[in-house]
């Protein structure tokens, strides 16, 4: 419930369920997904809630505690903004300033494309870079900047501000900014400026400091629902800007608190002004809306959403065998923040943000879901070759329907992994992805249509057509 304003009121508070209840409905979802271990809070006026249970690793059976570590994958994004914007108020960087002003040494496959990409461009997903380099920058405090120097091997899928194409390494180049202009680490850089102001004891950027604390390990899920320990449980050190955080859900939460409080923290520290975290929820790109939550609307560091005609500040999560999300909802002073441990635990989060904001009458996107009626097209000008820097997607027809194969560029010609997705078309440019194994439902977008036949592919990232 909200007044005439939008703001939250007492029934908002007491529709919101206790920590007992969002626990009870958290057993039977995890189960159901094949999450082993989850933590929720929420935070509405003042009051919160967080419940946490399952197990931290499928192998020792450790609890998951309201104070357990997950890695929070992209979310780390709002944090690295956060810096930037930091950074702006002390007059030592400009959104719309030119990144080479501030790396000199920053080159891509193109230069001059190159000098086009402004601050801005980078923390919204519009750089037109291509593609993410693979491991081998090391573990010491120049891995950032030896990975900025390798990215003269990219090329760009656009020029920049002109489209959105999902982007890690456009905030590894943010993060590389902020080394420069704070002549430290951003590691270091991120605890002083941000971690510390907002009062946050447990998040981590290296591994080593997880140790510390009670800390989640990643998980698959096989098709047989099997559980097990990922192999690997942190990227590398480099990318630490685009997802190196670990974090709590308390922790998390008081992000969301100083982000609806004008950059005020709970602890009394300021951040950021209200003009700052403004700039960060101004829509910076906007592309045609399709089916679900899909965030066609770029921020700063984050995405921003309509749920029912109520403005939602989105950020989302993807580690590995790690999958997490934040909501803000700052007109009613409402947010929710949801960590799983599993590959499969989007499927979990996605219910559990719909349960909290139905609570007080907020109706989130319908889930995207096959069409019942296919629309008519012809199939036969979608089928070919599109590239990336890392990989290809194939599309394909067989027996009458199209279907959609990713293929990392590291994988041998004729392998057989890359199982082959069904695509259903909803119009002639916007069709679903259907994936067995997440048993979930993508929009996949076709673009810029010559001779009849799209040049584009967009799926959060972008691949050209190549033959």
């Amino acid at each position: 419930m909200s007044d005439n304003h939008g703001r939250s009121t007492t029934s908002d508070v007491d529709a919101l369920p206790t920590s007992d209840e969002i626990k009870e409905r958290l057993t039977g979802w995890m189960d159901r997904y094949c999450v082993p271990g989850a933590a929720v809070g929420w935070m509405c006026d003042g009051r919160t809630e967080i419940a946490a249970t399952g197990t931290v690793n499928v192998e020792t059976g450790a609890n998951v505690i309201p104070d357990t570590l997950f890695q929070v994958g992209s979310i780390t994004k709002a944090f690295t903004a956060t810096q930037i914007l930091q950074l702006q108020e002390k007059g030592l960087v400009s959104l719309d300033a030119p990144a080479v002003n501030y790396l000199p040494e920053l080159r891509f496959a193109d230069d001059a494309l190159t000098r086009q990409i402004l601050v801005r461009h980078l923390l919204s997903h519009t750089s037109g870079v291509d593609g993410e380099l693979g491991a081998g920058y090391g573990r010491d405090d120049d891995c950032i900047a030896r990975y900025v120097d390798a990215c003269r091997s990219l090329g760009f899928m656009y020029s920049p501000g002109t489209a959105m194409s999902y982007s890690n390494t456009a905030f590894i180049v943010a993060g590389r900014i902020v080394e420069q202009l704070t002549k430290t680490t951003w590691d270091d850089a991120l605890k002083s400026d941000v971690l510390h102001p907002l009062g946050l004891t447990h998040s981590v950027t290296l591994p080593e400091e997880a140790l510390r604390f009670s800390t989640a390990a990643g998980h698959t899920v096989a098709p047989d629902r099997t559980i097990s320990l990922t192999p690997v449980w942190h990227m590398e050190r480099c990318t630490g800007p685009a997802h190196g955080l670990c974090a709590t859900i308390p922790d998390l939460l008081s992000l969301a608190a100083m982000r609806m409080q004008g950059g005020v923290a709970p602890n009394g520290n300021r951040l950021l002004s209200q003009a700052s975290i403004d700039q960060m929820q101004q829509v910076q790109l906007e592309q045609p809306p399709l089916p679900g939550d899909t965030q066609h609307r770029m921020g700063l560091g984050c995405a921003l959403s309509d749920w029912g005609g109520h403005r939602v500040i989105a950020m989302n999560g993807g580690a590995i065998g790690q999958v997490s999300a934040l909501r803000l909802l700052p007109a009613r002073r409402f947010a929710v923040a949801v960590l799983t441990n599993s590959a499969t635990g989007g499927l979990l989060t996605d219910r559990v943000l719909r349960w909290l904001f139905e609570r007080i009458g907020v109706q989130p996107p319908a889930p995207v879901e096959l069409p019942e009626t296919p629309a008519d097209i012809e199939i036969d000008k979608y089928v070919g070759n599109y590239d990336c820097f890392n990989g290809r997607v194939s599309i394909e027809a067989n027996d009458g329907k199209l279907f959609v194969r990713y293929i990392e560029a590291s994988a041998p010609s004729d392998s057989d992994d890359w199982a082959p997705l069904l695509l259903v078309p909803m119009s002639e440019t916007v069709f679903i992805q259907q994936d067995p194994y997440l048993l979930t439902c993508t929009p996949v977008v076709f673009s810029e249509f010559e001779k009849g036949r799209p040049r584009y592919v967009w799926w959060g990232h972008m691949a050209r057509r190549v033959d």
